[in-house]
Order: C-alpha cells, then structure tokens, then sequence
C-alpha cells in the first residue's frame, strides 16, 4: 500500500499562510498610495494693480497689492479643508507717504476684510489687521495684515480656484501722539477692486470613496484562497491613488501539521517603504498600478494549542518583498485588478523553537510566487 505523503499535507497547510499573506499584502499596496512622498503645499502670491477708492491722503487711486496663502493639504471633496497662512500687503506710494508726513500722520493701523470666492463650493471671508506701522520719512509704505487661516466647503472634485475681489480696509491715523489724527476720518476706509477674476489659489481637490474588497489569493498549487470583504477608504486625486485599506490579521486555524498535529498560525503583514499607485487613462482603457515592500510577520504558531513563539520573538521575513496589483479600474465603478504577485523572503528570529519553524515556513512559504486577485466595488 502506498503511503501517504507528509509534505502534501504540510505545504498545502503552509500554503493556506501564504494566501493569506497575500490579502493582507494586497492592503500594504493600497495604503496611503502616492501620499508618503508628497511634499506639503507651498504658499502662492499673486501680485496685482487694484483700483482704490476713500482715503482722501492717497496720491493715486492705482495701488499694489500682494495677497499669499496656501492651498488645503491634501484637500479631499466633501471633508474639512483650510486655506492657511492667508495675508495681504498694499503698498503705498511714495506720493502717499509724503502727504502722511505732511499732515502729522505718524502711524497707521487698520482692521481688512477680503471678498473671496471659489469655482468649488465657498470660502469663509477672512478677518484681517494689520498692526501698528510706522510711516517713514519717505519712499513706500508696505501695510501687511496678520496671517489667519479660513475654512473652504470643497463640495466636488477636480482642479479648484480661489479668487479675491473687493479687500476694504478701516485704516485709523495716528499722530505723535498715538492719537487718532484730527482732520481724518477715524476709521478712514480705503477699498480696492483687484482686476476680474484675480485669482490667488489653484490647487486640485481629491474624490474620495469607498471601496468593498474581496478576492483570492493563489499559490503555484492552483487552489485558491478567498478573502472579504474588506474596506478601501481611497482619495483619487487626479492620477494619484491613495487609501486605507481594512482587513482582517492572518489566522489559519483548521489545518493539521504533518496531516496529524493541529496547528494554528496568526500572522500579518507589515509595510517596509513608501507606496506609490497611479490611475493610467487613455481613450479606452483605464489602469491601476500600486507597489508596495513590506514584511511578512508571524506573531505566533501554536501546536495542540500550545504556542511556540516564546515572549519577545520576531519572527518575519529577513528582507522585504515588493508586491505589486495591477488591473483594469475606474474610479466610479471599480475593477477587477489581477497580474498581482507575492514572494516572501526566508524567516529569522522565531525564538526558542526557530530550529523548528524557521526551516518549515522557509520551505513551504519563503520563495514561493503567489497570485492575487482582487475586485473593488464602490461601497453602497
């Protein structure tokens, strides 16, 4: 009679680890996609000639006027976004300056408000002062708000601008004394029109979406393994795909070592580098590919329930291992993405019985290419 292979059942029971490696290798790929490598926002100034009324002492009704902010980090559609480190500077000329002097103005400060709009939802108006300044003997005087931060409802996705209009500014003058100066309206209000449609931000604002997870993992066996449905929380954001994807720990509890001795395995899957995923798009197609190196870590195995990973052991793969997905999607409907594939390193470190495990996970896991498959579907 011919007797039964022991390796049969052992790599089959190891393979199941290495099928679930993969579904939660597949969530390395699609965590935070594109996003580890992006560079924070940088400030935007738009300098411009506005047109001033009010404020009897300026010299010419054409002024300067610088406005900065930055634009939302990683703005997403429908969530809390800010433009930050929003401020105007007017300058005033050097005719303006010498009729200041001339009339015993010695200081100026002032509260501003600034007439925003943007193509994408709306934009709380800023509350602006600029603080105490000087006036010089001659030349310009440059008049700088304070920096604030206002909230932005960005309702849709895609390429958004903000633009200013009117920035009315309640200038109070003072003399030598620190009095307002007499002669003046005390707030003299100055307003200025920028040209239409002045824009000072454009930036890009992500869609965001939820994806249901499911699919199989495949050793070179041919059996394959499901796994789901799990949860991608995704932000797309022109070509650039990112998210979070939530899936379960690997357990595999229902397999018998040497097709005799229950064992069971609890392991995981742990990111080593930056991921990056990009949406390819041509007239017919439409393409994700996502790559990630990441670990492969056994937190335990146990043997007629007994554990024998002892306290303190890191039992994982002695290098990473780069896993890549790639498959036909769209951002509205989803996609199968197949041609995905995992192989995992040799283990270390697996504690007082690695003489045991390490040689046993190495030849029926380590080096052994797997094939994901999974599909995403927008989540109702």
């Amino acid at each position: 009679m011919t007797q039964p292979s022991r390796t049969a059942p052992r790599a089959r029971a190891l393979a199941g680890l290495s099928a679930g490696a993969l579904v939660a290798s597949l969530g390395i790929t699609f965590l935070g996609a594109g996003v580890s490598s992006a560079a924070p926002p940088a400030p935007q100034t738009t300098t411009f000639d506005a047109i001033c009324t009010g404020g009897g002492f300026v010299s010419d009704t054409t002024l300067k006027v610088s406005v900065t902010a930055t634009p939302p980090a990683s703005p997403v559609a429908g969530a809390a976004n800010q433009v930050t480190g929003f401020s105007t500077t007017i300058t005033l000329p050097a005719g303006t300056v010498e009729n200041l002097n001339g009339a015993g103005v010695t200081q100026l400060a002032a509260t501003q408000t600034a007439a925003l709009t943007t193509s994408n939802g709306s934009i709380t108006p800023p509350g602006l002062v600029i603080p105490p300044t000087t006036v010089p003997p001659s030349g310009t005087l440059a008049l700088t708000t304070n920096s604030v931060n206002t909230a932005v409802n960005l309702p849709n996705s895609g390429t958004t601008a903000i633009s200013i209009g009117e920035l009315v500014t309640n200038l109070t003058l003072r003399g030598a004394d620190g009095k307002p100066k007499a002669g003046f309206d005390n707030p003299t209000i100055l307003t200025c029109a920028p040209p239409t449609n002045t824009k000072i931000l454009s930036f890009d604002v992500a869609q965001g979406i939820t994806y249901t997870v499911n699919g199989t993992a495949t050793p070179p066996s041919g059996t394959p393994t499901a796994f789901g449905p799990g949860s991608l929380a995704a932000t797309v954001t022109g070509s650039a795909f990112s998210g979070t994807l939530t899936l379960p720990d690997i357990n595999i509890r229902d397999y018998r070592l040497f097709g005799v001795i229950p064992t069971s395995v609890q392991a995981k899957v742990v990111p080593t580098g930056p991921v990056t995923g990009t949406i390819a798009t041509t007239t017919t197609t439409s393409r994700l590919t996502a790559s990630s190196t990441v670990d492969l870590q056994i937190d335990q195995i146990s043997v007629f329930g007994l554990p024998l990973l002892t306290p303190g052991s890191m039992c994982k793969t002695v290098a990473p291992s780069t896993v890549t997905v790639n498959g036909p999607f769209t951002v509205a409907t989803g996609g199968t993405l197949n041609g995905g594939t995992y192989t995992a390193a040799n283990f270390s470190g697996c504690g007082l019985f690695g003489f045991f495990i390490e040689p046993l996970l190495n030849a029926n896991v380590s080096g052994i290419p797997n094939a994901i498959s999974a599909t995403l579907t927008p989540a109702k």
